[in-house]
C-alpha cells in the first residue's frame, strides 16, 4: 500500500468492527518513509505499510491484521 490514508483506513476498522465477536479499540498502521532516486536525486515517493496493529478488548497483546491494498477509497490510488 502506498498512499496517505492510513489514519482513515485505521479509523474505519474502528467504526466497522470488522473481527467477529471482539471489539476493537485501537487501530494504527506504522508507516514507512519511501524515498526513490534516480539520476542521482532523491524524490520522496509515499508513506508505505501493509499491516495494522490493533488494540482488541479483553486481549493483552494486539493483533495483527494485513491491509490489502487494491485501490484506495479515500485517494483513489491503485496499487
Amino acid at each position: 500500500m502506498a498512499c496517505n490514508c492510513a489514519s482513515e483506513i485505521a479509523m474505519q476498522a474502528v467504526e466497522q468492527q470488522p473481527l467477529p465477536g471482539k471489539r476493537i479499540v485501537a487501530a494504527q498502521i506504522q508507516r514507512s518513509l519511501r524515498i526513490i532516486q534516480k539520476d542521482g536525486k532523491s524524490t520522496l515517493s509515499a508513506f508505505t505499510y501493509s499491516n495494522m496493529e490493533l488494540t482488541v478488548e479483553g486481549e493483552e497483546e494486539e493483533t495483527t491484521m494485513p491491509v490489502i491494498h487494491k485501490f484506495c477509497p479515500w485517494c483513489g490510488q491503485e496499487k
